[in-house]
């Protein structure tokens, strides 16, 4: 098996990014114009539902909401070097320490589950059924990256945990689920470590039944940041997205609920 083109496949996921954020509107529509708004940075995993919320809170509270989406690392820098934006939509709250020991973290409120799984090609449907049978020198394994994303993280103390740390074939650390998957269904590799929401319904993927690491369940947090110049709609922005139709978004992408 050639080994996976991480490279290749991630400049075409942010050129992706990039160009389905460009908002484009039909010829002679104007423009929604707004006298409030809210700067809301958005990990990048979490992107397409999170759009959704967004768009919809824009046309319900008359606010503009400007989003910034990005992996871990690159939030935190932003934000740090910035001093700029109101809230920040996380994938897991390990990622907010660096930020809370500089004072620049206010409310934090949970939404979500984000409950990593083990997502493998069907091709080898039946082959794993524990995470000792991770360490099958024929498997090719891609994570995430650890120094960027809350799913990397989350590998390496699932390895080290189970006792298979240095054991694990990986090909690719990459800080995209869209190049996961990308390497399921092209056969470049036949496991991943990710979230959930990622892999379902996604063709050529099947997700395991392993408990092992669903102990490993994060939270996706709304956090409110002390660098917010708006204060007042930061925080019926923290109210709002409690309600019940961001939490039916949420649910359609395939995140479950707290409560779950």
């Amino acid at each position: 098996m050639k080994r996976f083109n991480i490279k290749v496949a991630i400049i075409a996921i942010i050129l992706t990014m990039v160009l389905g954020m460009g908002g484009c509107k039909p010829a002679g529509e104007a423009e929604q114009t707004y006298e409030k708004s809210i700067h809301i940075y958005c990990g990048a995993g979490m992107k397409k539902p999170f759009l959704e919320i967004a768009k919809i809170y824009e046309e319900e509270a008359k606010v503009k909401v400007d989003v910034t989406v990005g992996n871990a690392a690159e939030i935190k820098s932003q934000i740090t070097e910035s001093q700029d934006g109101d809230i920040w939509i996380c994938g897991g709250q390990s990622e907010l320490k660096s930020l809370e020991e500089k004072d620049m973290v206010g409310e934090v409120i949970s939404l979500v589950k984000h409950v990593p799984v083990v997502a493998i090609s069907t091709d080898i449907s039946g082959q794993i059924q524990s995470p000792q049978d991770l360490t099958n020198p024929d498997l090719n394994v891609v994570v995430g990256d650890a120094e960027s994303t809350p799913i990397g993280k989350i590998a390496n103390k699932f390895f080290k945990k189970q006792g298979i740390e240095g054991k694990v074939n990986i090909i690719a650390n990459t800080c995209s689920s869209p190049v996961m998957i990308e390497a399921l269904q092209t056969n470049e590799a036949n496991v991943a470590i990710m979230f959930k929401e990622n892999a379902i319904d996604k063709e050529g993927v099947e997700i395991l039944d392993m408990p092992e690491i669903n102990d490993h369940t994060m939270k996706v947090q709304a956090v409110g940041l002390s660098t917010s110049q708006n204060v007042e709609e930061t925080t019926e922005f923290m109210k709002w997205i409690v309600t019940e139709k961001p939490k039916e978004i949420w649910a359609n992408y395939g995140y479950e609920s707290l409560d779950q």
